[in-house]
């Protein structure tokens, strides 16, 4: 019998393999990286306004997010703007192209995420609450020893 944690390394590599092999179509059809996709996607919803946004939001580094704006600004899905009130402060928005990718990852990710979630509400949300539990228990400081 496994241990309790190794039980939960054998859980969290099936569930970043299982999550890899459904997201891998959604990816190469959009030519994008999950992190570029979760920028466009913060982005849309209002969650990043700023570079500062895609540090709190996407747990970068200042120097990463900055690298992935700019990225995302010569891919021509984002523009990048200083702040009038603050010159330190560098706005996001979508540019038209980056709101049409937007709607087409939505798009995609509905049709094959979307009858899952609809099918298996409870089963859903009760995985969405485990998957919270165990990001905050990783987020706890470890031991010293």
């Amino acid at each position: 019998m496994f241990s309790a944690q190794l039980q939960a390394l054998h859980i969290l590599r099936s569930i970043r393999v299982n999550f890899q092999r459904r997201m891998e179509p959604i990816l190469r059809e959009a030519d994008l990286s999950l992190i570029q996709i979760l920028l466009l996607l913060g982005i849309s919803s209002g969650d990043i306004e700023n570079v500062n946004g895609v540090c709190r939001v996407l747990e970068l580094g200042q120097g990463n997010a900055s690298t992935l704006c700019k990225k995302m600004e010569q891919s021509g899905l984002l523009l990048r703007e200083r702040s009038r009130q603050d010159e330190r402060v560098v706005q996001l928005s979508l540019t038209q192209a980056g709101e049409e990718k937007v709607q087409t990852l939505l798009q995609e990710i509905d049709r094959r995420w979307g009858q899952v979630h609809r099918d298996h509400p409870a089963l859903v949300r009760q995985l969405m609450e485990g998957l919270a539990a165990a990001d905050a228990l990783l987020r706890l400081p470890e031991e010293q020893e």
